[in-house]
């Protein structure tokens, strides 16, 4: 993150000596949080759903999706991108609950579904944890939806 930060003030117009006095007094981030998502959601008899679709609320759901491989300019993008979108546990069950609601709004009422974050910390010694069962019928009353 430090190269990042350097280069950008340099393109900014900052003067080498101006960007190393900045970057003195500048806390950068030094670790992130990995967090796991699940979801189980009670598909009705005769409905299909696209675990790809699936896959895709839940990532967006998230502060920043995760890759497999990233070169070191990607990998400082994404780590900026999820310090600046960082989401509480709580927010990434409600926003992985929204989702699922809007994309399968034609689902019944009685339509049970669990969602499971858990961020993995990376300095602590403990984990932050938070889940929801929920039916669309109770969902939909507390978002204030309609089928």
């Amino acid at each position: 993150l430090r190269t990042f930060i350097e280069n950008s003030l340099s393109r900014k117009g900052y003067r080498n000596e101006e960007v190393k006095r900045i970057l003195k007094d500048i806390l950068i981030p030094t670790h992130t949080q990995r967090t796991t998502t699940s979801a189980f959601l009670q598909v009705p008899k005769d409905s299909l759903i696209d675990i790809k679709r699936l896959v895709e609320l839940i990532e967006d759901s998230m502060s920043e999706r995760t890759y497999a491989v990233l070169k070191r300019p990607a990998e400082a993008s994404t780590v900026i991108s999820a310090l600046k979108k960082a989401l509480f546990v709580e927010d990434v069950v409600r926003r992985v609950l929204l989702a699922l609601v809007k994309e399968f709004r034609g689902f019944p009422d009685n339509v049970k579904v669990l969602v499971r974050v858990c961020s993995n910390e990376s300095v602590h010694k403990y984990d932050i944890f938070a889940e929801r069962l929920a039916t669309f019928r109770e969902l939909r009353k507390e978002l204030n939806l309609t089928i």
